[in-house]
């Protein structure tokens, strides 16, 4: 009897779960938000409208829009709320000056609002939130490269694609000549190494 009301708890548990996650599913494809993502690379004193649409399936649906990150004090909204979709329009008003230097994200919330009545004689009450980011650059003192190289599996004998992408963040332009070494291991013993043309990496 113990194994029997074990399996049978384990067996509720993992209908639960799913049921947790179709429910999730489905509310995430009910609500979208375009444009995802938006980046501009740091000017001072920048300024970008831009124009977000929401689209949900429940015309009566009360959202509510707000902003968040560390450059969210920059950022205006022409309105607040929105009943079933709509479009609305954030403002960015970017300073001078920043002083910290990399990557700023700032996201544009949208979140339906779940009235206190919806939640009598239910276990659990769902909100979808969605958010929108907007990513901000700010360039790093003198000269920084982001690199990134991807390759894929192949066989002993077969061609291999090599992909190499350079990313200038700092305010100087640079001159680069990449070069891959390939090592075969555990032995540590150089294969071959690829030569690439020079080349200027303009700043941003």
């Amino acid at each position: 009897m113990p194994q029997k009301k074990s399996v049978q708890t384990h067996f509720f548990q993992i209908f639960f779960a799913f049921a947790i996650i179709l429910l999730l599913i489905k509310t995430s494809a009910a609500l979208l938000i375009t444009p995802a993502k938006v980046e501009e690379n740091f000017a001072g004193n920048l300024e970008k409208t831009i124009i977000y649409t929401v689209t949900g399936k429940d015309p009566t649906q009360k959202l509510k829009i707000y902003i968040e990150g560390d450059l969210a004090q920059y950022v205006e909204l022409d309105k607040e709320k929105l009943t079933g979709g709509g479009k609305f329009t954030a403002t960015l008003k970017l300073p001078a000056f920043i002083e910290k230097p990399g990557k700023h994200q700032i996201f544009v919330v949208v979140e339906e609002e779940i009235e206190d009545e919806e939640l009598v004689g239910t276990m659990i009450g769902t909100s979808v939130t969605l958010k929108g980011a907007i990513n901000i650059f700010v360039p790093y003192t003198g000269k920084f490269l982001e690199i990134f190289l991807k390759s894929h599996d192949v066989n002993i004998g077969e061609p291999v694609n090599f992909e190499l992408e350079i990313i200038s963040w700092g305010k100087e332009d640079v001159n680069v000549r990449p070069e891959i070494e390939i090592i075969s291991l555990p032995e540590q013993k150089l294969i071959e190494t690829l030569y690439f043309n020079n080349r200027e990496i303009k700043s941003r």
